[in-house]
């Protein structure tokens, strides 16, 4: 061999030598880094830590449980109002269905009264039941003197009540 290519083949070797060192240098500083951590856990004491995330969620479910509450709460009280206003239409559904029932008493009552009326002023007779002298005259027996009937009031009569 030439020293040519003895000083390539030696140069070739010291770059894979240099590349090998390079490589387990990586490889210890990053097992250094590795044992710090693993270090750093070890010292670590995990009490104070779980205490404190045992509380952080202690405070969280307290949290939780009053939010629950106030919802219910509000829920409740919705339906209460609910409820309510539901009695308080049907109040005024039952108030206004009397109201109506008695302004069609009244209307019939009036419309009656108003036939009752129209009928009466047409009807304008003198309502006596026979009397004695108009008896005989139509061929009935003799009522006793002390009887006279007669429906309603004459005209020549006045009535002091």
């Amino acid at each position: 061999m030439s020293s040519q290519e003895e000083r390539e083949r030696l140069k070739e070797e010291y770059k894979q030598h240099y590349k090998a060192i390079l490589e387990s240098k990586k490889k210890l500083a990053q097992a250094e880094r590795q044992a710090k951590i693993a270090q750093a856990l070890d010292q670590i004491n995990p009490k104070p830590v779980l205490d404190s995330l045992h509380s952080a969620l202690g405070k969280l479910r307290e949290k939780v449980t009053q939010a629950e509450a106030r919802l219910e709460m509000y829920m409740d009280d919705e339906k209460a109002d609910q409820l309510r206003k539901n009695e308080e239409a049907e109040e005024l559904f039952r108030k206004q269905k009397v109201k109506d029932t008695l302004s069609a008493i009244r209307r019939e009552m009036n419309e009656i009264e108003e036939e009752v009326e129209h009928k009466a002023a047409a009807v304008e007779s003198d309502k006596t039941i026979f009397t004695e002298e108009n008896q005989e005259e139509a061929g009935h027996g003799k009522v006793p003197e002390d009887i006279k009937k007669t429906i309603g009031r004459k005209k020549d009569e006045s009535v002091d009540d």
